[in-house]
């Protein structure tokens, strides 16, 4: 199954059941480096040769991840990916997008919209939500009107209603989040909103699959996004959760 998640820049997660070797067709060309982990974190070896993914996972389920070849046109990105066999892509709060194809809509809730495709050659158009206000004076018997100017990012309106409502509401809040959860925010906040995931978990002390599950939880919320260079990983800061 694949799992795309719309953050900025978007991941793309493959998941493999239990196997000796994986041989799978790449859904999208990578644009970070593409990393193998069994289900406990523990990473493993993998490598691309052209358009396919070659996973060691000595008869264990796993998963793969990396960010996909984008393009971004005045603050709108494109993908497009090999769908066709199916793939859950989330949209989280504060985020608006367009699907080129057909889609199911799975569930909308705290964590974003879930929706279903499984077709080949899709193409997503995704931004973030945003509203610009422009002041305009008219010189016309003295008279000032006020002008709201929306961006054109392409976007489904029902989509972008649901979407800004969703992250109004949880905004400033830590609804679902437990202590574990708030500490990991805290101390990518103390450490100016971006941090190594290697140095992050070194100064928290927390096993690599404790951290693991607790960093794409916090991805899953809204809250962080998890950017990947040059075979490392970093950890952004998207927004504070407030208790008060």
């Amino acid at each position: 199954m694949i799992l795309l998640n719309l953050t900025l820049p978007p991941l793309l997660y493959i998941y493999l059941g239990p196997a000796i070797l994986s041989n799978v067709s790449l859904p999208a060309l990578p644009m970070s480096s593409v990393a193998a982990f069994w289900d406990n974190g523990t990473p493993i070896p993998c490598w691309v040769l052209q358009d396919r993914l070659y996973v060691l996972q000595d008869g264990v389920s796993s998963y793969v991840m990396y960010v996909p070849y984008f393009a971004n046109r005045s603050g709108v990105y494109i993908l497009s990916i090999n769908a066709s066999e199916g793939a859950i892509v989330v949209i989280p709060p504060g985020v608006v997008t367009e699907v080129s194809s057909r889609y199911t809509l799975l569930s909308i809730n705290r964590s974003g919209i879930y929706i279903y495709i499984n077709t080949s050659n899709v193409t997503i158009s995704f931004a973030p939500a945003t509203l610009r206000f422009e002041s305009a004076i008219t010189s016309t018997r003295g008279s000032t009107s006020a002008t709201i100017a929306f961006p054109v990012l392409a976007i489904v309106a029902a989509f972008a209603t649901l979407v800004v409502v969703l992250a109004q509401r949880h905004k400033e809040r830590c609804d679902g989040l437990g202590d574990t959860d708030k500490l990991i925010l805290k101390t990518i906040e103390r450490r100016g909103g971006r941090v190594a995931r290697s140095e992050l978990a070194r100064e928290l002390g927390l096993p690599a699959s404790t951290l693991h599950k607790h960093l794409h939880k916090l991805v899953r919320y809204g809250y962080i996004k998890l950017v990947t260079e040059g075979g490392a990983q970093r950890v952004e800061l998207l927004r504070e959760c407030s208790d008060g």
